[in-house]
């Protein structure tokens, strides 16, 4: 079945009249226009979202588990505490997110191939490596270097207010 903007929206405005998140779980929402819809807490674990626009929209602390998200587009989209564990992001166009604080994303070549993302954000995943003990403290030189004494600084100081 394929949902036109209407049915999209009508399944939001249900959620938001019962005070619960939409529920998009395992839908088939293939090229959907869900820009600018407020979608906080909605939940999209195993959905297939490919090609779907998310400009725009508020996805703070939404579940995008196991979900199709390949060729997406989010500008002006907040991800902050967002869910995307064992989501494809393949291709997907992230720039001009607003927030990815807290968002969760698993480490496989599905998550990460060809995804686009602002500089600031690309540092700063970069940045998570300084965040481990490195192998060799000439490793974690090698680092620091690559980013650039200016990105290096900002990013340390960012990550130094972040709560662990």
């Amino acid at each position: 079945m394929a949902f036109n903007r209407t049915q999209i929206e009508d399944i939001v405005n249900k959620a938001r009249e019962r005070g619960a998140p939409a529920n998009f779980r395992s839908l088939k929402l293939h090229g959907c226009d869900l820009s600018n819809l407020d979608l906080e807490k909605a939940d999209f674990r195993s959905a297939s979202c490919h090609y779907v626009d998310f400009t725009n929209c508020n996805c703070k602390m939404a579940n995008f588990e196991g979900a199709g998200l390949m060729f997406t587009k989010w500008k002006g989209s907040n991800c902050h505490r967002t869910n995307f564990k064992d989501a494809s992001l393949c291709d997907a166009d992230m720039r001009g997110v607003t927030d990815f604080f807290g968002a969760t994303f698993t480490m496989e070549c599905r998550s990460w191939k060809g995804l686009k993302i602002d500089p600031g954000f690309w540092y700063g995943f970069l940045f998570y490596g300084l965040l481990m003990v490195p192998p060799t403290e000439e490793a974690k030189e090698k680092l620091q270097i690559f980013l650039g004494p200016e990105h290096f600084t900002v990013l340390r100081d960012l990550y130094l207010t972040r709560q662990v």
